[in-house]
Parts: C-alpha cells; sequence; structure tokens
C-alpha cells in the first residue's frame, strides 16, 4: 500500500488544484464528467478482489497469467478503498478505459466540489514492471499547468513504487493493454 506520506502529498495537490481553480472562475464543469458514469457497487469491488486473489494464487510459477479489469470493477475497487479514508477530499471515482487510456475522474472538495479529470497512459517497461504516465490534469474544462502535471507524475510514480514494493505476489508483466472498457494484464508468475 502506498505510504501516508504520499497520500497526503497527492490529497494536497488535489487541493492546490481545487484552489487555483477556484481563483480562476471555473466555465461550465459538465465538460470533464464522462459520458457515461459507473456506479458504485461494494459486491463488485469485493468479488474484482477475491478473483484477482484466487488467479494469483492458482498459477504456476513460470505460466503466463492474464487479468481483465473492466471499467465498473476499476471504479468500484478505487471508491472501495477511498470509502475508509476518515478525511476525504477525493470523492466519487469513475474510471474509463477508450483509446489506450485511463480517464479517471473524480470529485474533489475543498470548500466546494470540483470534477476533477485525468488522464493516464499505462505501459510496461524493459524489466517487465508497469508504468502510468499522467498525461493531463483538468479541474472542470480547465486544463492545469504542466507544472502542477509533473507534480502529479512523481507522486504517481512514488504511490505505483510503493505498491509494487509492498504487494505479495510477485510477476513479471508481459503485456498491458486498454481495450474499449476495459484493461488486460498479463504476466508471468516468479
Amino acid at each position: 500500500m502506498p505510504n501516508q506520506k504520499n497520500r497526503k502529498r497527492l490529497l494536497e495537490v488535489f487541493i492546490v488544484l481545487a484552489l487555483a481553480s477556484l481563483a480562476c472562475n471555473l466555465p461550465n464543469q459538465r465538460n470533464a464528467v464522462p459520458p457515461t458514469v459507473v456506479p458504485f457497487s461494494a459486491e463488485e469491488a469485493q468479488q474484482f478482489e477475491q478473483n484477482l486473489q484466487a488467479t494469483l494464487e492458482n498459477t504456476e510459477a513460470g505460466r503466463e497469467i492474464t487479468v481483465t479489469i473492466d471499467d465498473g470493477q476499476f471504479s468500484s475497487y478505487l471508491a472501495a478503498k477511498l470509502a475508509g479514508e476518515t478525511d476525504q477530499v477525493i470523492s466519487n471515482p469513475r474510471v474509463r478505459m477508450t483509446n489506450g487510456r485511463m480517464e479517471i475522474f473524480a470529485q474533489v472538495k475543498q470548500g466546494i466540489t470540483v470534477e476533477a479529470k485525468s488522464v493516464v497512459v499505462p505501459s510496461v517497461d524493459s524489466n517487465g514492471q508497469p508504468k502510468l504516465l499522467v498525461e493531463s490534469v483538468s479541474l472542470g474544462s480547465l486544463p492545469v499547468p504542466e507544472s502542477m502535471v509533473s507534480q502529479m507524475q512523481v507522486l504517481v510514480d512514488n504511490l505505483l513504487e510503493d505498491y509494487l514494493e509492498s504487494a505479495d505476489a510477485r510477476f513479471t508483466i508481459t503485456k498491458l493493454e486498454i481495450n474499449e472498457g476495459q484493461l488486460v494484464v498479463s504476466g508471468i508468475p516468479e
């Protein structure tokens, strides 16, 4: 799991972004909302975790496995993880996977609620490790400055690194692909 310091830094970035948007009098925020809002399902989040755990436990070392995650499962999983936070600044996460990218929508609350959108492009490096490139971040219909996107990239890199270090299962990713509405991850357990 990501450490508390990195979580706080990520929340701080969203707070700064929300405050900056207030100063600019955001135009209509409806442009940032995904056309299809995926409802949160605690059962779907739990089912996803159980299926993933069962897949990882029932594999042989050296034999490739494939896990497919759809928009609803990913959105529900994120919502379930955020539900445990005591001081929720980020809420109602929704994920839409399209055109090789993950579009992540959420509401950021700091005084008022602002719709945020991040576009992340996943890939696999030459060592079989996942990478997440933060392509863009916007609040409402206002894009944030490149310097803020760079700060967000550093935080995402740190959170992903912390998560991978704490993961019980070790495997080399052979394929990471986004199709319309789903993420397909293939890998070989070590």
